[in-house]
């Protein structure tokens, strides 16, 4: 029935948590031509090139990657308190500093990145069809959409973020 869920485990709700959604500027026309194995392997090495980043930091996560655009998240163990805004700052100052090698990666000087961030409440599961997780809640849409008015090489933030002291301390 349609109208039976489809998910089987439980949802978390995740408060206060910075999302990063990042897309890959000229991506549409750099895939135009190119076959299969070819985005595959150069998106498999930007997926590689992202993780080493993340990697450097404390409670920052890499939820999926879909197209030419990819979810961080920050805050996930415990809310996005300033050591982990400081984390999602610096992990995306490290990505757009290495901008270069994004267009190695590529091998292509017109692709880049724009980042969008915000910080908000987020529901997680995992919704079967096939099985895997997803995120929903409005701070991803606020976040999306921070993402696709930056400008090529720029992070936009929303004033909420920008201006938040980490709220489960007061």
């Amino acid at each position: 029935s349609i109208n039976k869920p489809i998910f089987e485990h439980r949802v978390e709700e995740h408060e206060d948590v910075c999302i990063c959604m990042i897309d890959i500027v000229n991506f549409t026309k750099w895939s135009s031509d190119k076959r299969a194995e070819r985005v595959f392997s150069t998106m498999s090495n930007f997926n590689q090139f992202v993780l080493k980043l993340k990697n450097k930091r404390h409670d920052v996560e890499k939820i999926e990657m879909v197209g030419d655009s990819m979810m961080v998240i920050g805050g996930l163990e415990n809310g996005c308190d300033d050591e982990v805004k400081c984390e999602m700052f610096q992990f995306v100052s490290d990505l757009l500093g290495k901008i270069q090698t994004l267009k190695d990666i590529f091998c292509d000087d017109s692709v880049s990145i724009r980042v969008g961030m915000h910080i908000g409440n987020i529901h997680i599961g995992i919704i079967n069809g096939p099985r895997r997780i997803q995120v929903f809640g409005n701070a991803i849409c606020i976040a999306s959409r921070m993402e696709s008015i930056a400008y090529p090489g720029t992070l936009m933030v929303t004033h909420t973020l920008f201006n938040c002291n980490h709220m489960k301390s007061n």
